[in-house]
């Protein structure tokens, strides 16, 4: 039977990124600000880290091979539902500047708190992060 590869920890430093750029977004349109630079610069970089963390998830530079020598690995299932979540908040979020309507807006805060609650129960419950030789390996 084939086994399914984990990925890499350091896969978890674009869930950072990309709720960062997430969240600068939504305080700038939330609070109404008027930075256009940072909005701009924060809307570019949840466009273009979205992009990178999705081509990343498919991509061979994040999953854990066999010679894979770190301690920590991300559990396949998880981190793809957690990719396409935030994604799919970060789509909501990139809809506001391009519609002006409120309704995306909305929604990308719901998903996006959704996307926090979901991740730190992943973390805690130890659903997302295992140790590397946790893995069971099917003959």
């Amino acid at each position: 039977m084939n086994q399914q590869k984990s990925y890499k920890f350091s896969y978890l430093g674009n869930y950072v990124i990309n709720a960062l750029f997430a969240a600068a977004c939504l305080a700038i349109y939330w609070t109404g600000s008027d930075l256009p630079d940072l909005r701009h610069w924060s809307e570019m970089g949840v466009c273009c880290m979205g992009v990178w963390m999705l081509l990343s998830l498919w991509s061979r530079a994040f999953i854990a091979a066999d010679d894979y020598c770190g301690k920590r690995v991300l559990d396949t299932r998880t981190t793809r539902a957690l990719t396409c979540l935030l994604l799919i908040a970060e789509i909501l979020i990139l809809m506001n500047p391009l519609t002006g309507s409120m309704y995306y807006l909305t929604a990308a805060t719901a998903l996006t708190g959704v996307w926090v609650v979901t991740a730190i129960v992943a973390l805690v419950t130890g659903r997302l992060v295992r140790n590397n030789n946790d893995q069971t390996i099917s003959a």
